[in-house]
């Protein structure tokens, strides 16, 4: 019940949340290669536990397999639902997508789709909003004056760095 869950692909996967917080409360459940619809199948895991506090991020993965904004955005909400009707006294936070960035040459399958984050994030936030949940913006603090990520918090494009985890962490603890 003191569980704070980071819950993505292997964005999250990347991140030691324990040591970034010092807290060993918090929990890793990113998974790397993970789809919206992957977390939904495993979600009873975890609201089951009853968590404290949900940190969501979740869709990047779905552009890469051509799943469509909407979709995206409506598996979202499903999740945040789900998570409400389970585990009610958890807390919520719905991060926004990260930017993605094609200038590497790698992972084009999410990298051409770079503009799209921007508006899946602004259907995001509305989602947030009707549910009454918390959202997040991590995209505008790592987006550079295109939009795309910032060569700064990323050597890939997708994944970040150590500098792009910095970067997360102030933002959960603002």
């Amino acid at each position: 019940e003191s569980d704070i869950i980071f819950l993505d692909n292997s964005i999250t996967d990347g991140g030691e949340w324990c040591e970034l917080f010092n807290n060993t409360n918090c929990k890793n459940r990113g998974i790397s290669g993970d789809i919206t619809l992957g977390v939904l199948n495993r979600l009873e895991t975890i609201t089951k536990g009853q968590p404290a506090m949900v940190f969501l991020m979740i869709g990047t993965n779905d552009m890469d397999w051509g799943v469509s904004n909407d979709t995206i955005a409506m598996n979202v909400r499903e999740i945040v639902q789900r998570i409400k009707a389970e585990s009610p006294r958890t807390k919520i936070i719905v991060q926004s997508i990260l930017p993605t960035n094609d200038c590497y040459g790698l992972f084009t399958g999410h990298t051409k789709r770079w503009q799209d984050v921007a508006l899946i994030n602004d259907m995001l936030k509305t989602m947030a909003e009707e549910e009454d949940v918390t959202y997040l913006d991590l995209y505008s603090r790592m987006a550079n004056e295109e939009g795309k990520m910032s060569t700064d918090y990323s050597n890939d494009g997708l994944h970040l760095n150590g500098e792009g985890y910095k970067v997360w962490k102030s933002a959960v603890e603002e």
